[in-house]
């Protein structure tokens, strides 16, 4: 079998689709949607959240490790099933830490 033409158009095809349909699920979540609280004092993550829209994501610590005046209010509100939480890491050494909260319906 040689590496004519034909196969180059069957390899390169899917992953023209696969580049699209990350496109798509990128567009559900814009990123005017991020609300970040991390130069807030304490006590402002429960506002936040019962003030956040579906959909919403609560920026509420950036850095190496999880901590920060938010952690332990977004704890109780996990633990209260209120948000739910996440990680994106953004380089080497440093992750966003973002509560996202449950529809409310």
């Amino acid at each position: 079998m040689s590496n004519g033409p034909l196969n180059t158009a069957l390899t390169s095809a899917p992953k023209k689709q696969a580049s699209r349909d990350v496109t798509k699920s990128r567009a559900c979540c814009s990123e005017n949607e991020l609300i970040d609280i991390t130069g807030i004092r304490q006590g402002a993550f429960d506002a936040t959240v019962a003030n956040a829209t579906d959909g919403s994501r609560i920026l509420y610590h950036l850095g190496e490790y999880c901590a920060g005046p938010h952690k332990k209010d977004a704890r109780t509100a996990y633990e209260d099933g209120r948000v739910v939480l996440a990680i994106r890491k953004r380089s080497k050494w440093q992750f966003e830490y973002l509560a996202i909260p449950v529809s409310r319906k």
